[in-house]
């Protein structure tokens, strides 16, 4: 009976020791994990999974762009300018000052010259115009040699050389007058080898007439009276 309790007092004892031993164990080994885990855990931790967390904004970024259908509309893009065009300047135009013109250029729209080379005291004029004497024709102030020209008040002066062609007959004297719009303007007398430069203002003329005419001719006498190279400018 003694023996009995022995051995049932000693397998008690046996017992709580293993318990105890196993108890502390069992606290090393929850330590040990606690602060020394394994690779499983870790890899099963929030930490671990950068995956998932970066995929995260892509599915939201789906869920909130869905794919057209048939009956949606593209947004319009904004064309208009941000900033305002200027409006183009308005153009002014400078008047065209017209270039010089010699008389034979322009029509005759009264009476009658003829244009010709002519040589007036050794010096050659070939835009000429200019009137034939013969006979007793044009003799004095009776029936003068005359030509009209419109101008349309486009010019400003008139240069020409007024004199006798070299193969007149020495005794005739030749009489030159420039009118504009009916008013005199101008006038000269000119002898063989004795020609005269004439500078016409003509500012506002529409009608310009050249008028010539021989005095102290005789019968017999010939020639020409002649308006060398008679140029319009507008300055």
């Amino acid at each position: 009976m003694e023996k009995k309790r022995f051995f049932r007092d000693l397998g008690h004892s046996s017992w709580q020791g293993i318990s105890g031993i196993i108890g502390v164990l069992a606290l090393v080994l929850g330590i040990v994990t606690y602060f020394f885990p394994s690779e499983d855990k870790q890899s099963s931790s929030p930490s671990a999974s950068p995956t998932a967390t970066l995929s995260a904004p892509a599915d939201r970024k789906q869920e909130a762009s869905p794919p057209p259908t048939e009956n949606s509309t593209a947004p319009t893009p904004n064309t208009s300018p941000t900033d305002p065009v200027p409006s183009a300047e308005p153009v002014t135009s400078e008047p065209v000052t017209p270039e010089p013109v010699y008389l034979d250029d322009l029509e005759q729209v009264e009476g009658y010259l003829v244009t010709a080379s002519h040589t007036i005291d050794g010096h050659e004029y070939s835009r000429s115009v200019s009137q034939e004497i013969g006979s007793s024709y044009m003799c004095g102030d009776i029936d003068p040699a005359v030509a009209g020209f419109n101008l349309g008040r486009k010019y400003k002066k008139l240069h020409v050389v007024a004199g006798l062609s070299d193969d007149t007959t020495s005794n005739v004297r030749g009489r030159f007058k420039v009118l504009g719009d009916g008013k005199l303007l101008k006038s000269a007398t000119a002898l063989l080898g004795e020609p005269k430069q004439m500078t016409v203002d003509v500012s506002g003329v529409l009608r310009l007439k050249l008028v010539a005419s021989t005095q102290v001719c005789q019968y017999g006498d010939w020639g020409s009276v002649v308006w060398g190279d008679p140029v319009l400018t507008a300055e």
